[in-house]
């Protein structure tokens, strides 16, 4: 008679201990895992726990005025991402390892203008969506706008996730994670 581990009854592949990408490996019940090298010592631990991460502006901005700009992010908030999923700068995005349904999350807080002025923040990546909308309000002059929404997207492996605004004025932005942040977590595949 054979006795089953229930504790952990699905045999994972070795540890990852070569190359520089995260692997990934689907047991038989469809729970997907990943692994890289050099994190977690290369063990392959469950992709929901995992595939996440968490960026914002912490260098002074001010918004590009009249045309859709991607979020320039700049750090990764705390150690939200060992993995290296994210890319930082002016093309900052969350690359997707894996196929699958993914929660985004964004803000940026523009601080007030003398000029009145309309603010949308938009997902981009999935090459289905296009440019979706999170957030779409106008604001009087003198008036903060705190630009905030999510959505669930399902996005192949290798998607670029982004964060784009669009502002008919030059606005600053409050800095910091707790003012402007974007973070994705991998929820699943569906």
């Amino acid at each position: 008679m054979t006795l089953l581990d229930y504790a952990n009854w699905v045999p994972l592949p070795a540890p990852v201990t070569t190359g520089t990408t995260v692997q990934s490996f689907t047991s038989p019940d469809g729970e997907v895992y990943v692994a890289k090298n050099g994190v977690n010592s290369g063990q392959w631990r469950r992709a929901r726990d995992v595939v996440k991460a968490s960026i914002c502006r912490n260098a002074a901005y001010t918004s590009v005025a009249s045309a859709y700009t991607v979020w320039p992010a700049d750090a990764i908030i705390g150690n939200s991402d060992p993995y290296g999923f994210c890319t930082l700068g002016v093309a900052a995005a969350f690359n997707t390892p894996i196929a699958g349904w993914y929660h985004v999350q964004a803000q940026i807080h523009f601080q007030g203008s003398t000029t009145a002025g309309r603010c949308v923040l938009a997902l981009i990546g999935p090459p289905y969506i296009g440019t979706r909308p999170l957030f779409d309000q106008y604001n009087p002059a003198s008036q903060y706008i705190n630009a905030t929404g999510s959505s669930d997207v399902y996005c192949p492996a290798g998607t670029a996730i982004q964060i784009q605004y669009l502002i008919g004025t030059v606005w600053p932005a409050w800095l910091g994670p707790q003012d402007n942040y974007f973070t994705v977590v991998y929820t699943g595949t569906g």
